[in-house]
């Protein structure tokens, strides 16, 4: 039976995101976590499927896209460029080092981009930072947590 294109992605989401052995998943499991996280982030504002991180489409949104993601990824992650490079399906580190410059470029000459790459770390942060203080403080309650991370995923609180 032929799969439609639909049900393709969905497979690929599968396995983008299954927690099993093999050379998509480094051995840090928290960053693995943040990856995924930053793959939503970016794939929200971007409105692309998150399957699109991990395939060769090139379209210039998606290449775009996808050079955010490994930006911040390489930022915010504390997995080496190599493992993220594994992660976003590519040969090697230096793809990771390329879109980090793009990204970095194009922020210094376009304040829109710059405040979106901004909003995009800032809603990463918070995700984290509630998570961490999650169980330790009761400052932040559950509900809280919850609409943060609905949101970053694009689902309505």
């Amino acid at each position: 039976m032929k799969q439609t294109f639909e049900q393709r992605l969905e497979a690929l989401e599968k396995a983008v995101f299954s927690n099993g052995p093999g050379p998509q998943n480094p051995v840090d499991d928290e960053g693995v976590r943040r990856v995924h996280f930053i793959w939503r982030l970016v794939c929200n504002y971007g409105q692309i499927p998150v399957a699109y991180m991990r395939i060769r489409l090139r379209s210039q949104k998606v290449a775009f896209m996808r050079q955010i993601a490994m930006a911040l990824a390489d930022k915010l992650s504390g997995l080496s460029q190599a493992q993220l490079a594994t992660m976003f399906n590519r040969k090697n580190h230096t793809t990771i080092h390329h879109a980090s410059k793009v990204v970095a470029r194009r922020m210094a000459k376009d304040e829109t981009l710059r405040a979106a790459i901004n909003s995009l770390e800032s809603e990463f942060q918070k995700a984290h930072s509630l998570e961490d203080t999650q169980g330790q403080s009761t400052a932040v309650s559950p509900e809280a947590s919850h609409a943060l991370k609905a949101r970053a995923l694009g689902i309505d609180p």
